[in-house]
């Protein structure tokens, strides 16, 4: 592996977390993170996404941090085990110096001895440097995915008779997911990213989800991270849609919510042509950023 004079590579630990949050400070490229977190909020991100710090590595250069990869592993569908690049961050003035390569370089050998054979990472796609880097490391573009802001519904809420809700919080919400998330899962029309998978939403501290049943028939459901006012999971069920159950879930986590905007993160486009981001754009939704979805096939 050729690297440049005075350049360290080495697995981090969680102890390296105050310097991974300084250098996110002072980076010139991350892939993805849509805020400016606190360390605290850094390690609650790490938390929920999955990252393994054993399959994340630093490059130190002359014995200071200037780039990182967090690495989430998880399993995949089809028996497959699969990583997931949480965040890239390369310091300001340490870009062309081989420092992306050198990482990955190490990062697919901490994988292949885990045995996992593909792995996904998101860029923004008005980011051309970051998807060309990828690319060169043999990623291709998968799907689009698009981040939104809801603001509070402004439209007024609906009493629906027929309409009623289940809540759950924390533990609660953890074990209504064990015990009934595949039928919620049977109402997807999409299938969610990494950011929002379940077993994402597995791993969320404070999670709050919300059952809303048609005459007592279960119709839909909403996963929300409330401290964070992240809309994780929303889903009608087909013959169920077009009577308002979508909004008021939405309304319900507005309201839950620290304040009534949430964020929509990754929201695909291809598999039903579009429907749901109409349905969020009619209530308001703002885009704020759209990613592409880039998947390295074959880790060795």
């Amino acid at each position: 592996m050729d690297q440049s004079p005075g350049l360290e590579i080495r697995a981090l630990r969680d102890s390296d977390l105050g310097g991974v949050h300084e250098l996110v400070h002072d980076a010139s490229a991350i892939y993805p993170l849509p805020i400016t977190p606190s360390v605290e909020e850094l390690e609650r991100i790490f938390a929920r996404r999955g990252v393994d710090w054993g399959a994340s590595f630093g490059a130190f250069l002359d014995g200071r941090l200037v780039a990182v990869i967090m690495t989430a592993v998880d399993p995949w569908p089809a028996a497959h085990t699969g990583a997931y690049g949480v965040l890239t961050a390369v310091r300001k003035g340490a870009q062309d110096r081989g420092v992306l390569s050198a990482l990955f370089d190490w990062l697919k050998i901490a994988l292949e001895r885990r045995e996992v054979t593909h792995m996904q990472i998101e860029a923004l796609v008005d980011d051309p440097r970051a998807r060309t880097a990828y690319e060169r490391l043999g990623f291709d573009g998968e799907r689009h995915l698009f981040c939104f802001d809801l603001p509070g519904l402004s439209r007024p809420q609906r009493f629906i008779e027929e309409l009623s809700f289940e809540v759950h919080e924390g533990p609660l919400a953890l074990a209504a997911q064990e015990s009934r998330g595949s039928l919620w899962s049977s109402f997807w029309s999409l299938t969610p990213a990494w950011a929002s998978s379940n077993l994402t939403v597995a791993r969320t501290q404070g999670l709050v989800i919300f059952e809303a049943a048609w005459q007592g028939e279960l119709a839909g459901y909403a996963a929300l991270e409330p401290d964070g006012c992240e809309l994780m999971q929303l889903a009608v069920r087909e013959d169920m849609r077009r009577r308002g159950i979508g909004t008021e879930l939405i309304r319900a986590c507005q309201q839950r919510a620290w304040r009534p905007t949430l964020t929509v993160a990754s929201v695909d486009d291809r598999d039903d042509l579009g429907v749901t981001i109409c349905f969020l754009r009619s209530l308001g939704a703002k885009l704020t950023a759209v990613q592409i979805e880039m998947v390295l096939e074959r880790i060795y």
